[in-house]
């Protein structure tokens, strides 16, 4: 799982480190300079940022195995880098991540790319005032306990 933390609203943006076993993942034929495309999609809108995040896949940096990916988040704005995660298209909690070998800095288009991570995301807030409260739900549907934990 690759966790994300979004700074409260009038902070800096926040970056987080993330080191993930890629380099046999990536064709042969891959030019490290195209980078990657990351998509984070959010489970409870559905809706999709793609972004080319700063990646180092120099073996000097930390290990000959991992890619060092470097996802910046905002409670403001955004960028080809920058993800505007706590609104209410993107706002916090569990996103589908995808990255993609990109075939050029300028593509935000996953099609036709190799995909060659899928995992799970999360993101939460470093202050708690911007933390998401919840209501319990209380009326089941059918005949069995179902329970939901829904936004306010």
């Amino acid at each position: 799982m690759i966790q994300l933390n979004r700074p409260k609203v009038g902070a800096a943006t926040s970056i987080t480190i993330v080191r993930i076993n890629l380099k046999d993942k990536f064709t042969s034929d891959f030019d490290t300079a195209n980078g990657i495309l990351s998509v984070f999609t959010s489970q409870l809108t559905g809706k999709s940022q793609y972004k080319t995040p700063i990646v180092n896949f120099g073996a000097d940096y930390y290990n000959n195995r991992f890619t060092t990916i470097y996802f910046y988040t905002s409670p403001v704005g955004s960028n080809v880098y920058t993800m505007h995660m706590g609104t209410s298209d993107y706002p916090l909690g569990f996103y589908d991540v995808s990255i993609y070998q990109n075939s050029s800095t300028s593509n935000f288009d996953p099609a036709g790319l190799n995909l060659v991570y899928t995992g799970l995301g999360n993101v939460t807030a470093t202050n708690a005032a911007a933390s998401p409260t919840f209501t319990e739900y209380t009326t089941n549907d059918g005949d069995t306990d179902s329970v939901y934990i829904t936004l306010n």
